[in-house]
């Protein structure tokens, strides 16, 4: 028995994405399996269907990014403590809904005393599967600076591609936005986001895009067509993890979603 018990709140707005993503996709399974039915009286049957997980939406974690960077307090011993909290709740195996808080990986497994599981190396395993050798990878500062994310794809032979400079400051100004204000785009996020992935894929000409901070991947979910390449979804991967557990991770296997 395995119940995954997933770190979110960091940032507010991924998570709620993430739960989407897996009701989509356990809407599919139940499909493909065979067990979709509709009106009374199966349809009141459906819930025992669909995948069982732990959410801690905790936004009271400080920030990640400024954590990495050594802008702003810790986020390691809050983020200890939830996992814990999530271990005491019956989560087997915990994730966090954030690339950055990977960066303390190790020190939270160990010291909480419960299983992470490496969100980054599944993407990694994905984009392997996928055939690719060289992507773009769209992060916030605190991630790339900390390099926990080159590290994971490196190890698989994976070049990867980063914004420049200018590009990468307008990651940061998005991502803020869509903190404060939600997917509403009153800042122009997902337009910026657009542009820097774009500038990717022409400037670089990356085949594939890592949507690597969750809040990025949260605000271009819908928009992936927009870019003419293959786009990996961290949310989806980890959306994957929960829904198809014993193939991904128990067996390593990549399983092939829309």
């Amino acid at each position: 028995h395995h119940l995954v018990g997933v770190i979110g709140g960091i940032g507010p707005a991924a998570d709620v994405r993430f739960q989407e993503i897996v009701l989509e996709k356990d809407r599919r399974r139940r499909k493909e399996n065979q067990l979709y039915c509709s009106g009374p009286p199966c349809g009141f049957l459906a819930d025992a269907d669909y995948t069982p997980y732990l959410l801690y939406h905790n936004p009271k974690i400080p920030n990640n990014n400024l954590a990495v960077l050594q802008k702003g307090p810790t986020s390691l011993y809050a983020l200890i403590d939830s996992a814990q909290a999530l271990k005491h709740a019956g989560a087997t195996e915990i994730a966090f809904c954030c690339t950055t808080a990977y960066h303390w990986k190790d020190v939270v497994e160990n010291d909480a005393g419960i299983p992470v599981l490496d969100l980054l190396e599944q993407v990694a395993n994905r984009v392997v599967h996928r055939g690719y050798t060289r992507v773009g990878l769209l992060d916030v500062d605190g991630t790339i600076q900390s390099g926990v994310f080159q590290r994971a794809l490196e190890k698989h032979g994976i070049d990867v591609v980063l914004p420049d400079s200018k590009d990468q400051q307008e990651i940061m100004q998005a991502v803020a936005g869509i903190k404060s204000e939600g997917l509403a785009d009153s800042y122009g996020s997902i337009e910026r986001l657009r542009m820097v992935a774009q500038h990717l894929v022409t400037d670089n000409h990356v085949p594939a895009i890592i949507l690597g901070c969750t809040e990025i991947a949260a605000a271009l979910d819908t928009s992936s067509q927009d870019f003419h390449v293959e786009v990996i979804d961290t949310l989806d991967v980890l959306a994957d993890c929960i829904v198809h557990y014993d193939k991904v991770v128990s067996k390593g296997q990549v399983p092939v979603t829309p």
